[in-house]
């Protein structure tokens, strides 16, 4: 069944070097890989804590656009530099040869984005048409689209960061571990819980729509997931990132 499974996903087969990784080193890189999303988890909460509780207003995107996006490059410049001092440490201090490629190289770059196209035109398309429904039913008309001015460069710089710490880093480790179903199922699951700070303190009011919310970013994790392991790098899954959270926003506008 599994195999039927990979092969209707049409995942690559495994490099021959992965499989000649040490399983004790391997599970010293899944180590970190958890100790590091707890550390960002903890990072997220502080910084998401502290906003919601000085600034009393509640949502912090309803600041000023130049503030927002220098908030949003500020912590996860953080995240990032705490990203390498992981990897630094994984690689010198227990000298393991395990740092994967971040999912960066480019030879699959432009075929990854391309190929892309097909999900992101009817996704946008889509969620424009619901836009339009809730403007002229339920607003009057009336729409402001200045939140777009911040998003948009807030979730490049969301979308490439998390794909290259998750994608790239941590499910590399773990599909490596655990092969790719549960590689990227457990990956999915980190991804999901650095999102609580977040969900908890400013998206949700009720149990239902923090279930709601924790589902879908659960399901973004697994369909990111599954792009970036197909493509052999995380240039796809940053495109669908990024288009996905951008048409969430304009279909919950």
């Amino acid at each position: 069944m599994i195999i039927r499974i990979l092969k209707l996903l049409n995942f690559p087969p495994p490099d021959e070097a992965d499989m000649q990784y040490n399983k004790k080193y391997l599970n010293r890189s899944v180590v970190f890989c958890a100790v590091f999303t707890l550390a960002v988890t903890a990072l997220f909460f502080i910084f998401n804590y502290y906003m919601h509780h000085i600034y009393s207003i509640g949502f912090y995107f309803l600041f000023d656009h130049k503030k927002l996006i220098s908030l949003t490059l500020f912590l996860y410049l953080s995240a990032s530099a705490l990203f390498a001092v992981f990897l630094i440490i994984e690689k010198f201090g227990f000298n393991t040869k395990l740092i994967p490629a971040l999912g960066l190289k480019t030879k699959n770059a432009k075929a990854a984005f391309l190929n892309k196209f097909w999900f992101a035109i009817p996704f946008f398309i889509t969620s424009c048409v619901i836009l339009a429904i809730r403007i002229f039913l339920a607003d009057d008309g009336k729409a402001d689209f200045s939140y777009l001015i911040h998003e948009i460069p807030n979730n490049m710089i969301i979308a490439f960061c998390e794909e290259v710490m998750f994608r790239g880093y941590i499910q590399g480790v773990m599909t490596k571990r655990f092969g790719d179903l549960r590689g990227i199922a457990f990956t999915s699951v980190l991804f999901l819980f650095v999102h609580l700070p977040i969900r908890i303190l400013f998206e949700s009011n009720t149990l239902p729509r923090l279930l709601y919310l924790l589902f879908y970013t659960f399901a973004g994790g697994i369909a990111f997931g599954i792009v970036a392991r197909r493509d052999k790098c995380v240039y796809g899954s940053v495109f669908v990132h990024f288009t996905f959270n951008i048409c969430n926003y304009i279909m919950l506008y």
